[in-house]
């Protein structure tokens, strides 16, 4: 009977603790593979001269990609390779007028359950944007807007 109390407890203590969404109905728009094109860096630590910079794989000689599955995971890679995999957990989805653009929708996503571990932006049936998290997060001096499409 212990036996069979403890598989129990070990059996719901894994479902629990893997939370994720998985991707249905309006968030199937993220499922598939995306590709960075640009990021543009704006740097204000100079309030008198504030400026942005594009950044793209040609100028930093790299790629990275985002690659969401319909059973509510992601993987970020940098040039062809993985370094890092996370469950998706929505904190955010579907204010349209959040985002600037027509068309474009606003998520949040809490990757792994971790509010402190955000990937933010906006997203289009072709274009992904990130304003929290891969491939470069804010910092001290730098907003960074890193913008995707998607992949062929």
């Amino acid at each position: 009977m212990k036996t069979n109390q403890f598989w129990l407890i070990l059996i719901m203590s894994l479902c629990c603790s893997c939370k994720k969404d998985k991707l249905t109905g309006e968030k199937e728009i993220f499922i598939g593979k995306w590709e960075w094109i640009y990021t543009s860096d704006y740097n204000y630590c100079d309030p008198d001269f504030p400026f942005t910079t594009i950044l793209t794989p040609a100028s930093e000689s790299t790629t990275y990609t985002i690659e969401f599955y319909k059973k509510g995971k992601v993987e970020f890679l940098k040039d062809n390779e993985i370094v890092a995999r996370h469950r998706v957990v929505f904190s955010a989805f579907g204010n349209p007028y959040t985002c600037s653009l027509p068309g474009y929708t606003y998520y949040g996503i809490w990757l792994d359950n971790d509010n402190d571990s955000i990937l933010a932006g906006c997203v289009s049936p072709d274009t992904l944007n990130t304003y929290q998290g891969f491939p470069l997060d804010d910092s001290e001096c730098h907003i960074y807007t890193n913008h995707f499409v998607r992949a062929e």
